[in-house]
């Protein structure tokens, strides 16, 4: 191991997590003070390679902790343009025994960024004549590495701290638990960038690409919320033009429900089952939708959570709609209004999934209350959203069909005068 790369790494199997001090990483971080005291009075660049905030934070307090001198604390926005700005602005007169520059893997213009850097490097010299520590992960060493060159061609050291693997499976977990349970509560597809804060998403992304490295396979719950996350992203970026976005997103998922299978974990194959359901319904294969939906509702039934029976039964009634399953739908709104007593909006869509029905019977009076229902219940107790225009479609077309053209109009006028156009082109 070179000189200029200061490393953790021989203890990576040690285990310890970001609250337990590791003997590696206090060596690593000893070595860092000791680069510290003696750059004080010039310019060096130091970078921090460490790629979990908490632990980082950790380092940070024992840094300050454990010295005499005065380290500046330095934190660029997401916004930040310059980093020689940004270090000017932010350290005072006298100059600092050593500057830390945190959030540089936020900065929304990295390459940017650091290019600029690049270029003024006599003038980070010049103006600051002391050590300065760039707090990095992997990702952002990367492009200091191609957007630096002439830093790194000073010798820049770089100090890399890791997590043991234990300590890392733990952070991964965390992780995955968090979006688990944030994607269990949408009922409906939701992107990642919603379940996960950009930070935690970035975390993980970094820690199966370590566990990767060190050949640790991943246990099975892990193994299952990594490919849902895959599948997700796959799912989020296909589209009418890029319609094999959707069978990849599926591969993901079925390997997730497998994972999840082994784990014997109900609420990941529930939900596992629930995104093939939505990978199906893109593909138009509405028979495999309904399958992988009725097989989500079981799974949760056998976890013994009915209230996510009840939050996911209104998209097995869109599948059976779709299939005009009108039979099958019929017998099960008894149950699910059952379910949804306490829950106003699915109360809702099941007074208009009714009203499908009655309409398919073509029982035009029927059609017209269940749709009048469907509208006072979310007038009435939900107050976050508009009524769903599907709510008053239905009743403008049963009153049509009622011969009350003139009063179908009428309303419809009205809703279309309260609704932005973009709310249902």
């Amino acid at each position: 191991m070179s000189n200029t790369d200061l490393s953790a790494a021989q203890g990576l199997t040690h285990g310890a997590t970001p609250s337990q001090p590791s003997p590696e990483n206090d060596q690593v971080l000893e070595e860092l003070r000791w680069a510290i005291d003696m750059g004080r009075g010039e310019f060096a660049l130091l970078l921090v390679r460490c790629n979990y905030q908490d632990l980082r934070a950790q380092l940070l307090a024992s840094l300050h902790q454990t010295t005499d001198f005065d380290i500046a604390d330095i934190t660029l926005e997401p916004k930040a343009t310059s980093l020689y700005t940004a270090i000017a602005s932010q350290v005072g007169e006298p100059a600092p025994a050593a500057g830390s520059v945190l959030g540089l893997e936020q900065v929304e213009a990295l390459d940017d960024v650091l290019a600029a850097a690049n270029h003024m490097r006599e003038a980070f010299r010049q103006q600051f004549p002391f050590p300065l520590l760039l707090w990095v992960d992997d990702l952002a060493l990367t492009e200091i590495r191609h957007r630096m060159p002439d830093f790194k061609s000073w010798g820049a050291t770089t100090f890399r701290f890791d997590l043991g693997t234990e300590a890392l499976l733990q952070t991964l977990r965390q992780i995955c638990d968090s979006y688990l349970e944030g994607a269990l509560q949408t009922a409906d597809f939701t992107p990642v960038t919603q379940l996960l804060a950009p930070q935690a998403a970035r975390e993980a992304s970094l820690a199966v690409e370590e566990l990767e490295r060190r050949q640790v396979s991943l246990p099975p719950d892990l193994a299952g919320g990594v490919e849902l996350h895959l599948g997700s992203m796959a799912y989020e970026a296909a589209s009418i033009a890029n319609p094999e976005g959707y069978a990849a997103a599926l591969n993901h998922y079925q390997a997730s429900l497998h994972h999840w299978q082994t784990a014997q974990n109900p609420l990941g194959t529930g939900l596992a089952h629930f995104y093939q359901s939505l990978c199906y319904t893109r593909q138009g294969d509405w028979d495999r939708a309904k399958e992988e939906c009725q097989a989500c509702l079981d799974d949760f039934e056998a976890a013994d959570r009915p209230d996510l029976v009840a939050k996911f039964t209104g998209s097995l009634g869109s599948v059976l709609v779709a299939l005009e399953d009108w039979d099958t739908l019929e017998q099960s709104l008894p149950r699910w209004q059952t379910l949804h007593a306490d829950l106003p909006e699915q109360q809702a869509q099941d007074w208009s999934l009714q009203a499908q029905v009655a309409q398919h019977r073509q029982d035009w009076p029927q059609m017209q209350a269940h749709a009048e229902q469907a509208i006072a219940i979310w007038t009435n107790q939900v107050t976050a959203d508009p009524v769903p225009l599907t709510y008053y479609l239905q009743q403008g077309e049963a009153l049509a069909q009622q011969d009350q053209v003139a009063k179908a109009i009428e309303q419809l006028e009205v809703v279309r005068q309260t609704y932005q156009p973009a709310a249902d082109p």
